[in-house]
């Protein structure tokens, strides 16, 4: 079990690519379960100022999370999928 505020401060990475995506800002949470469905990260530019886009990606596509890296596999199954995997992770707001 993690808080939200500790997922939040863990850089995403994309496996495929090896890219640092971002940093998750909000999260949709099923407040029935405690599950997240999603994470939301917003995009930047080239300058690295957000662009105010951003790139929502459904539980599924989180691979593992570790002490300072969130590992996700971003491609278009993945972002188009239902999410009915949600793993066993319980959320807890600070």
């Amino acid at each position: 079990m993690f808080k939200s505020f500790d997922l939040r401060q863990k850089k995403v990475i994309d496996i495929e690519t090896a890219e640092k995506i971002g940093y998750i800002r909000d999260m949709d949470i099923d407040i029935s379960n405690g599950r997240i469905n999603s994470v939301t990260i917003p995009q930047k530019g080239i300058f690295g100022f957000l662009t105010g886009k951003s790139l929502t990606l459904p539980w599924a596509s989180i691979l593992a999370v570790g002490s300072e890296y969130v590992l996700i596999k971003k491609d278009d199954t993945n972002s188009q999928k239902k999410v009915t995997n949600n793993s066993n992770c319980d959320i807890m707001e600070e």
